[in-house]
């Protein structure tokens, strides 16, 4: 049985709040039945952690902005990364809750391990 949940975060609509905070949500629940937990940002879904102000434009109907969810789902255990790939276009700075910057091989990698349960967005 796997222990960890990847969550790849690269099809949705990163300026949608609730596209954003399906995942989230969804990350926060699994480190909350002590699944260790990562959330992989790629695509276009990279803008949603280049910077806090990004991520503070994106805001919920009940008037949160995204990026105090993400605060959130970091202070819940899960880890947040980006992927290099996606950032080749611009090298920018980040959100102090991205914990890694990584490469495709780790992705493939991660999401191919038997101990590892892969869910995308």
């Amino acid at each position: 049985m796997a222990d960890k949940i990847l969550i790849i975060v690269a099809n949705s609509d990163p300026s949608d709040a609730q596209q954003m905070l399906t995942p989230l949500a969804q990350a926060m629940v699994a480190a909350a039945m002590e699944y260790r937990v990562e959330i992989i940002f790629t695509g276009r879904c990279v803008d949603l952690v280049r910077s806090a102000s990004a991520a503070s434009s994106v805001i919920l109907s009940d008037g949160r902005v995204i990026y105090d969810i993400l605060k959130e789902t970091c202070m819940s255990g899960v880890s947040l990364k980006v992927c290099t790939m996606a950032l080749e276009v611009e090298i920018t700075e980040l959100i102090p809750e991205v914990v890694a910057r990584v490469g495709g091989s780790y992705l493939i990698g991660e999401a191919m391990d038997d101990a590892t349960e892969t869910f995308t967005y």
